[in-house]
């Protein structure tokens, strides 16, 4: 009679030890892939370098936000320019914020889409984390065609206290840009009065030149 109940504990303690190492490859599975997910969720983001040669940085803001000013960037055809942007979180979100979707310029004077693409932008990296009292720089880079010329705009994403559009002016200089040329959203101002999920400040830039000049307010 001793030799089954003796057969009994040990088929019981193998059967024991054989559920705790499924456990444990399953929790082990589990956990690997939930590390390998949140290494791929993060790879589109990485640390930019600002370079030390050619960096400008971007002068203070002389205008009182009520004021309707706006910065100008200035650079010549066929050239590259970069524009390095600081993005703050204001609070938690749990994706990633997709800077690269809907990446695009356009006629800054009539806000239409361009049809021949004198002026491409891209930017690196194309998506950024979003945790709140964090801060993440990412540069944005303009190609101007040799036949670019006129005056183009770009919405950053986030919140700008000058209405959150950039003015990029290609082959003009500073007294061809008149008022009307970048006019001023009242609303998109208004609204980045307030705090946002994200805001944005721009840093310095390479290639290029930078004015502050009068605008116009449009609803």
């Amino acid at each position: 009679m001793s030799q089954p109940r003796t057969m009994n504990k040990q088929v019981k303690t193998a059967a024991i030890i054989v559920a705790v190492l499924t456990v444990s490859v399953v929790i082990i599975i589990v956990s690997t892939s939930m590390t390998d997910t949140q290494i791929d969720y993060a790879v589109d983001y990485h640390k930019i370098t600002i370079p030390v040669d050619h960096f400008t940085t971007m002068p203070p803001d002389p205008y009182p936000t009520t004021d309707y000013h706006r910065p100008v960037f200035f650079m010549k055809p066929n050239s590259i320019a970069h524009i390095y942007v600081r993005y703050f979180a204001t609070w938690d979100y749990p994706n990633m914020i997709d800077l690269g979707r809907n990446l695009s310029v356009y006629n800054a004077t009539n806000h239409q889409p361009l049809s021949d693409h004198q002026l491409v932008v891209s930017v690196d990296p194309t998506g950024i984390p979003h945790k709140n009292g964090e801060n993440y720089t990412v540069v944005y880079s303009f190609i101007a065609k040799s036949d670019a010329q006129g005056i183009y705009g770009m919405a950053f994403s986030g919140c700008y206290n000058r209405g959150g559009d950039v003015d990029i002016a290609v082959g003009l200089n500073s007294s061809q840009i008149r008022p009307q040329d970048i006019p001023v959203s009242t609303i998109a101002a208004a609204s980045c009065q307030v705090g946002g999920f994200i805001e944005n400040q721009i840093i310095g830039f390479v290639n290029a030149t930078v004015e502050y000049k009068p605008a116009i307010r449009v609803p």
